[in-house]
């Protein structure tokens, strides 16, 4: 017998146990393993809540232990907010973003985009912040 998770996420640890059930109905289970499936490649998740207010959460994965930035623009191209610049471990990363400037202040209502760079790779997505 075999099982393949197709749902897996790089930089994530999966714990399975198998389990049996017989014709009495009861129920036979194996130890439970864990597995860790490698970063392979740098990531970045849609943000979540999408439409938000106040608060966002970002997702992005790192191939390996490198400096990472992740940064919020306007629709004009201009840098709203750093969330994230330095060396960070290789593997799947949560940031927060609370809708805040870097001096601290509220941003209006609006398309934002988030920037991932990792090395010479980047990668962008847009999210939007509803008052």
């Amino acid at each position: 017998r075999a099982f393949t998770d197709m749902g897996l996420r790089g930089g994530t640890n999966y714990r399975y146990t198998l389990g049996v059930v017989l014709s009495d109905r009861s129920e036979i289970r194996s130890q439970t393993v864990t597995a860790t499936v490698p970063a392979r490649m740098l990531a970045l998740e849609q943000n979540h809540p999408n439409p938000f207010n106040p608060m966002t959460t970002i997702g992005f994965t790192i191939p390996g232990r490198s400096r990472a930035t992740l940064a919020i623009y306007d629709v004009g191209g201009k840098r709203v907010r750093t969330l994230v610049d330095q060396i960070i471990e290789e593997g799947r990363q949560e940031q927060a973003w609370d809708g805040t400037d870097a001096s601290g202040n509220p941003v209006g209502s609006g398309i934002y985009f988030y920037r991932l760079t990792n090395g010479d790779r980047a990668l962008v997505k847009k999210m939007v912040l509803v008052k």
